[in-house]
């Protein structure tokens, strides 16, 4: 159960603190209930309300890794490998997935995948892919320089540099 003042992320929402924990009727017809009550971190006048009873909204709810967490994570990750998946259609299911369960160590071997791949390619990544790639850089980006109080374009040559792939960018 997530403490009040705790980080947690919450979806697409990114990293939120846990503000509260109220009761609330937030509808005319609706009785009373426990909510946790969500700040995103990137969006100061959001509020996000979790009902406590519903296990698979509060089950969203993730704590953020610490400074130590993501680097042990990123050394555990170093020299393995996401595998190219050269059906187009079977790739992009596949990488939707990965993006799905927004979980940090898949979303980086993701990452190192399509630098590797866009470098490797001699025309680099296609647009489609390139767009998954923007997408995973912007959900680690943002955990990430929360986590290690680094600018957000600072994470891409982190990551780089903790897979052994300092120097490669997709292209």
């Amino acid at each position: 159960m997530p403490q009040i003042d705790e980080y947690v992320k919450y979806g697409a929402n990114g990293i939120c603190r846990v503000a509260a924990v109220e009761r609330l009727k937030l509808g005319p017809h609706m009785a009373p209930r426990e909510y946790y009550i969500l700040k995103p971190v990137h969006q100061n006048d959001a509020k996000i309300y979790v009902p406590v009873e519903n296990e698979t909204l509060v089950h969203r709810m993730r704590p953020v890794l610490g400074e130590k967490q993501v680097e042990a994570l990123l050394m555990q990750l170093r020299g393995r490998e996401l595998a190219w998946i050269e059906d187009r259609r079977q790739r992009a299911c596949a990488f939707q997935a990965i993006l799905a369960r927004r979980e940090l160590g898949e979303l980086v071997l993701l990452a190192g995948c399509l630098y590797r791949h866009g470098k490797a390619a001699p025309r680099g990544l296609t647009a489609s892919d390139e767009q998954v790639l923007r997408q995973v850089e912007k959900i680690v980006e943002q955990e990430l320089a929360f986590v290690l109080r680094r600018s957000s374009r600072s994470v891409p040559d982190y990551i780089r540099a903790h897979l052994g792939l300092a120097g490669e960018e997709a292209t």
